[in-house]
């Protein structure tokens, strides 16, 4: 089974998906981007990690900065389903920009 099949995915696998999503084509070479991506999720979507009896526990803010987003994202779970959602807003937000980008850039410098 793939791990993006399974109904939760490790913090990182969802990172990968989303940059792949975001990004098709170019090539994952920036860790920022990377914990950019990972910080974006985390305001999107609920962060897991398991519980000592294999159950999932949904991480506050607080536990989220405790458990170490970026230092040891290994650990935490997000739902494939929220992923989903999280990616399609995610693209949409950066098409918003990148058009919002070209025509600053195209449109008369002010004096």
């Amino acid at each position: 089974m793939c791990v993006l099949d399974a109904p939760m995915i490790p913090l990182p696998n969802a990172v990968t998906a989303c940059f792949e999503h975001i990004f098709p084509g170019e090539k994952d070479r920036d860790k920022r981007l990377r914990d950019v991506i990972a910080l974006a999720l985390s305001e999107l979507i609920a962060i897991y990690r398991t519980d000592g009896d294999g159950g999932l526990c949904k991480l506050t803010d607080a536990e989220i900065v405790a458990e170490g987003l970026l230092r040891d994202p290994g650990k935490l779970l997000v739902s494939r389903d929220d992923l989903e959602r999280a990616m399609a807003r995610l693209q949409g937000e950066s098409l918003d920009t990148a058009r919002v980008r070209l025509a600053l850039r195209h449109s008369p410098k002010s004096k």
